[in-house]
């Protein structure tokens, strides 16, 4: 995480997975997302075999303003949006509120999107051999 959130949250030592039901739910917060092996390890874990994984992508930001720290000198102003992406990478739904109050988006999940992605003849994970590493 960034060393100016660290007086502020802890890094996790685990990436789960959740059965919700319908559905298998990875989680990526923040920075995580940054890092295409996070993506990799939840898609593997999720499928056991964004746009390269053929998922729905559910974000959601921080809604607050921080006061100037020794960690952040100018503060930290997070923008408290929220947003659907579909498997195809298509924005479904986002916040459309100015601003950093807290808004909501809600959005129906179609699996047949999900099926339509992953059997395109091009879908990338498709192609992937974990067991090369």
């Amino acid at each position: 995480m960034p060393a100016h959130e660290r007086p502020y949250w802890r890094a996790g030592d685990s990436i789960e997975v959740f059965d919700v039901g319908k559905a298998k739910v990875g989680i990526t917060v923040c920075r995580d997302s940054f890092f295409s092996e996070m993506a990799a390890t939840l898609y593997m874990s999720i499928i056991h075999h964004s746009w390269a994984y053929g998922l729905f992508s559910v974000l959601c930001d921080s809604a607050e303003d921080r006061e100037p720290s020794e960690w952040e000198p100018r503060g930290m102003r997070f923008p408290g949006w929220a947003g659907v992406i579909s498997p195809w990478g298509r924005v479904l739904g986002f916040t459309r509120d100015e601003g950093n109050g807290e808004a909501m988006v809600t959005e129906r999940l179609d699996p047949a999107e999900l099926a339509d992605r992953r059997g395109h003849p091009n879908f990338i994970a498709g192609d992937l051999r974990p067991e090369l590493y």
